[in-house]
């Protein structure tokens, strides 16, 4: 190795020597913003998830910029920051104002493992089949991360055997993290939540696996923001239920109601109609009234991966909180055919009218009756089909796909994730190709869950390997996406201001029973005193 300088150490980057180490840090963006504003200024307040190369913050009276805040030294740092602009830099009194943050990111040249900020420098999970992300800015917990482990051994929960994992306490659950990547405790003080649900219950159907609990096995967040969680065992009262994203801690919703079950296969009909089955995966589309269910489903016949056992349905959910009826649309395709790994499979919309659906398969398994990947069209076709060992296996069912369809990241074999583009344009012989813009390498064998955040990080799940091996867990990656990565996070309508109103951040709100208060000064109390307290970590004004 070349030496530049006598006595200096050097590095190797991305196939170039310096002297000089190499910084490596996640690209950022900003989360957690609000404000306080008064007859002088208003003060913006916002946590950047790394060190930002440049920031600005582009404030707008309707649709016209009116003025920037160029951000510079300690205020690109990681973490907490607070930033006064003066009023006479935004209009009028009483003018109403919304804002941008625009983030600026160091970069990377290479991909890198970012170390999670505990002991282990990752989060270890037993079986982890699924993994979303709340890229609704205007949710109070924008940038959490979130995870369903379904899974665990009947002997294991016997015997009470701890794993060192995130669900040693609970077993099964949704498990969610800070944009930072800490874990989340429940109100119990201990990580994972269940939605006033019993882990354990399959509602007296047969499941998958006779050998094994499964219980969770997807989870996925709309483009309006709604938080949904599916069961693959068991369909009593229901094979999917919705979750508030603002309070983990409350009960979850079942979506399903009114259905009548058959207990020899765990189906689920309305009259002599299926309603739904054992829900091995979902995916969402639209939002709103156009909100959409797209099910993968299953009733077991002898508890074995047979395609015969499969179906799916599209379900016109819309803004109701339940459905009680049938579904409104059938997928030929999923019906009957494709499905063999009856917990290795995943479904996700393109937002075109189609479906991606994906399962575990290697190069010696893979075939035309049962592919590793496809896509289905909004006519119904089938346009992309990976089906013969020439094309990459699909070893886990990890999927993720941006919402305008158009990058996609999936593993392909020799713990890799590719992440890729397409344009949906068909060729000669009918099918479209993906062009992979970056393949990932990671310490995860196989990749069941893959999310990637406001920046495009890369979070990545796999549920095989032993307690000892860093192939089991949740890691996150950067990785160089692009010459210059510019993320841009909206402000919320709780951060919105009008010019020179008294605005202080203070809120009054009613109490619940499972609140956590404390006192200005830190102590926890059973009740809120007269004055301000910090109510589920925000401040709360008592008179």
């Amino acid at each position: 190795i070349p030496q530049l300088f006598k006595g200096g150490t050097v590095y190797l980057y991305a196939g170039e020597y310096s002297n000089n180490a190499p910084v490596i840090e996640l690209n950022s963006y900003a989360y957690n913003i609000d404000t306080n504003s008064d007859a002088d200024k208003v003060t913006v307040k916002y946590t950047l998830l790394s060190p930002a190369k440049a920031a600005k913050i582009n404030f707008y009276a309707g649709d016209t910029k009116v003025y920037t805040e160029e951000l510079a030294g300690d205020d690109l740092l990681k973490g907490e920051h607070a930033v006064s602009v003066a009023n006479s830099n935004l209009g009028a009194v009483g003018t109403a104002m919304t804002f941008d943050i625009e983030v600026t990111s160091l970069g990377v040249k290479e991909t890198a493992r970012i170390k999670a900020p505990n002991e282990r420098g990752k989060w270890l999970a037993n079986a982890v089949r699924s993994m979303a992300y709340n890229d609704n800015p205007e949710s109070k917990n924008f940038g959490q991360i979130y995870a369903v482990e379904p899974k665990l051994g009947r002997d294991a929960l016997s015997m009470g055997v701890k794993t060192g994992g995130i669900s040693d306490e609970k077993k099964v659950g949704l498990y969610a993290f800070t944009p930072d990547f800490d874990l989340i405790n429940a109100e119990d003080g201990t990580p994972g939540f269940l939605g006033g649900l019993d882990e354990f219950n399959t509602g007296g159907v047969k499941v998958y696996d006779s050998n094994a609990i499964y219980f969770y096995k997807t989870v996925q967040m709309s483009d309006d923001g709604r938080l949904f969680i599916s069961r693959m065992g068991g369909t009593t009262p229901s094979a999917l239920y919705e979750a508030d994203p603002e309070d983990l801690n409350k009960p979850w919703t079942p979506v399903f109601t009114g259905a009548e079950v058959d207990e020899a296969t765990g189906i689920a009909y309305v009259g002599d109609q299926i309603q739904h089955g054992q829900m091995t995966a979902f995916a969402t589309s639209g939002s709103g009234e156009n909100l959409k269910i797209w099910a993968l489903m299953a009733g077991r016949s002898d508890g074995g991966g047979n395609a015969s056992d499969y179906f799916a349905y599209v379900y016109d959910l819309g803004t109701n909180k339940q459905f009680s009826g049938v579904p409104t649309q059938k997928i030929d395709q999923l019906c009957g055919q494709w499905s063999q790994s009856y917990s290795g499979m995943n479904i996700a919309t393109d937002n075109r009218g189609g479906l991606w659906y994906v399962q575990y398969r290697t190069t010696s398994n893979v075939s035309e009756d049962a592919p590793a990947m496809a896509h289905i069209n909004a006519k119904g076709e089938v346009d992309l089909k990976y089906a013969t060992s020439a094309y990459p296996a699909n070893p886990a069912a990890g999927f993720w796909i941006s919402r305008d369809g158009n990058l996609i990241a999936y593993p392909s074999g020799n713990k890799k994730v590719v992440i890729a583009t397409t344009d949906y344009v068909p060729l000669a012989n009918g099918y479209f190709i993906l062009t992979p813009v970056a393949s990932i390498a990671t310490e995860e064998n196989y990749a069941s869950g893959i999310t990637l955040d406001y920046a495009g990080n890369l979070y990545v799940a796999s549920y095989n390997g032993n307690d000892s091996g860093n192939d089991r867990g949740i890691d996150r990656y950067v990785w160089p996406s692009k010459e210059e990565v510019v993320t841009t996070t909206p402000s919320n309508s709780r951060a919105n201001f009008k010019v020179g109103e008294t605005k202080t951040g203070i809120q009054k709100v009613e109490f619940n029973a499972t609140d956590d208060i404390y006192t200005i000064d830190g102590m926890k109390v059973e009740k809120a005193k007269k004055g301000v307290n910090i109510v589920n970590g925000r401040k709360v004004l008592v008179k």
